[in-house]
């Protein structure tokens, strides 16, 4: 069976599956391990509001990049719906790779603010950060895990690009028993130390917390009893799906 008719009939599954209300992932358990991006291709599956993608994914020759980018881009590529190039922050287009040096830039703020960055050294890729614009210098991600840190990015992009985006304060969604409440998702460093703690509803919802802050953004595919619960939102239209809207500083 080809991997598009594999994940055409996940996604077949994953909409069956949502309407029934329960989707465990094992993001954590599968952390440092090669089956952590491919969990987290299931998650983003269960997401996405269209079906895949059919036409063919091509990481073009001329970019040396490590297998879990790759891997990243093809999930980005087959699942359009799940808008992985960018709510939030954007993972740059493959026609737009920029580098500064050796420094192979990925992920650009959405204001221009910082950028993340990959470079071989010595066969092995190592992440760097440029916080606060162009000129300053690029800090090198010390203990940071580079599957670890896409996963980070895909699913705050899931949550801020779904069709319904709300900020509520924190016993809202952590005190939620609606539809059994929400569980725990994920937990994974991003830029400046700042940690995303994750949370999964089983309606089609993430809920997201920056360490320290008292509110968590909540982000619901559809509505349902959850939506009613967080006050009936307001579709979130400044959400743009795609790389159109990709900032390329």
């Amino acid at each position: 069976m080809s991997r598009f008719v594999q994940l055409k009939a996940q996604w077949i599954v994953a909409v069956f599956d949502l309407r029934r209300g329960s989707l465990p992932f094992d993001l954590e358990t599968l952390r440092g391990t090669p089956q952590l991006i491919p969990e987290f291709e299931r998650l983003v599956a269960h997401w996405s509001v269209t079906a895949p993608e059919d036409m063919p994914f091509l990481w073009p020759p001329s970019v040396d990049a490590p297998p879990e980018l790759k891997a990243f881009y093809a999930i980005a590529h087959t699942w359009p719906g799940a808008r992985l190039y960018g709510s939030q922050d954007f993972l740059r287009p493959l026609d737009r790779l920029a580098r500064d040096g050796g420094k192979l830039t990925i992920i650009t703020e959405n204001q221009g603010n910082f950028r993340i960055a990959l470079e071989s050294i010595q066969g092995a890729w190592m992440l760097w950060a440029c916080t606060f614009g162009q000129t300053c210098p690029w800090v090198p991600m010390d203990g940071a895990s580079l599957p670890d840190l896409l996963v980070t990015f895909g699913i705050q992009e899931l949550m801020f690009g779904a069709r319904f985006l709300t900020a509520n304060n924190q016993h809202v969604i952590e005190n939620c028993r609606v539809g059994g409440g929400f569980v725990p998702l994920w937990k994974g460093r991003y830029v400046d130390d700042g940690e995303w703690t994750f949370l999964w509803h089983p309606d089609g919802a993430i809920a997201g917390r920056v360490d320290g802050e008292s509110w968590y953004w909540c982000g619901q595919t559809r509505q349902g009893r959850l939506w009613e619960y967080l006050g009936e939102p307001e579709p979130n239209h400044s959400a743009m799906p795609l790389a159109g809207r990709a900032s390329t500083t």
